[in-house]
């Protein structure tokens, strides 16, 4: 396995203090997509705003991080497989971009960064994966961060990170896009500390152990992966979380992807 250096670097997330103008700040951000009625406080933190249209839409926010879930009730829309004009990748990213910059919630990180998609078909309970465009009904891009340090900053899932747009090929605008997930956290680049990295090789002991965290199973032939390759990347989890840490990535045959904590366990609390 490869030395991939001994020291990283370890980031802080912001965190946002609570303001007198939070909700109204909600309420500008929900107004913006098209919600202008009042919310419904699910505790004190989160809010949900309803539209009374058939079929509805709705928003859950954060107060205090302006994150958000949009989601329209497309299920109940019977004429949203009709047409199947979906996308490309650049449109699709295009398109995301564009929605948050209208918002005032593009940061320069995401700007500047990559898109990841995938392709799903419509199914009674859950929506399906799918080979190809051709085969699908729905289209989902992923916002990435800008690379830090030289490193790629990766989500939990390649093709699905904390920033999500799901498209239909309708021409609709207002169908046009059926979900978003927000859930941005930002990085402190100014305020960082080092720590020694374990090597590659013991990192990958953990993986065989069972320790680390597979992104992406892939498909393994009887049951065996073989990796081809071991980088250093940055974890940027879904769910809040403190800091930003470095992470061996192990990339196999037939898309198989792990990840490991690459800060040696001596300075881990």
């Amino acid at each position: 396995l490869p030395n991939l250096g001994n020291i990283g670097k370890v980031y802080v997330f912001v965190k946002s203090a609570p303001s007198l103008l939070s909700l109204d700040k909600a309420k500008s951000i929900a107004g913006n997509i098209g919600f202008n009625g009042s919310p419904q406080a699910l505790d004190s933190q989160n809010y949900r705003f309803t539209t009374q249209t058939t079929p509805a839409a709705i928003l859950d926010i954060n107060i205090l991080s302006n994150n958000f879930k949009f989601r329209y009730e497309y299920a109940n829309d019977p004429n949203i497989l009709i047409e199947r004009k979906l996308p490309t990748e650049e449109q699709a990213t295009g398109e995301a971009k564009n929605f948050l910059s209208k918002m005032g919630m593009l940061t320069e990180d995401l700007s500047k960064g990559k898109s990841a998609i995938s392709f799903y078909k419509s199914s009674v309970e859950n929506l399906l994966p799918a080979a190809s465009i051709s085969e699908a009904d729905f289209l989902k891009v992923s916002l990435l961060k800008q690379d830090l340090n030289e490193l790629p900053v990766l989500p939990e899932k390649p093709t699905e990170g904390p920033i999500t747009f799901l498209f239909s090929g309708s021409r609709d605008p207002s169908k046009r896009i059926l979900e978003i997930n927000y859930a941005y956290n930002k990085i402190n680049k100014d305020y960082f500390a080092t720590y020694p990295l374990k090597s590659s090789a013991a990192a990958w002991q953990e993986l065989t152990e069972g320790k680390g965290f597979v992104s992406n199973v892939g498909n393994p032939i009887n049951g065996k992966v073989i990796i081809r390759k071991v980088t250093l990347a940055s974890y940027d989890s879904n769910e809040p979380q403190n800091y930003l840490q470095p992470i061996f990535v192990f990339e196999g045959d037939n898309n198989f992807i792990g990840y490991v904590s690459a800060i040696d366990p001596q300075w881990v609390d």
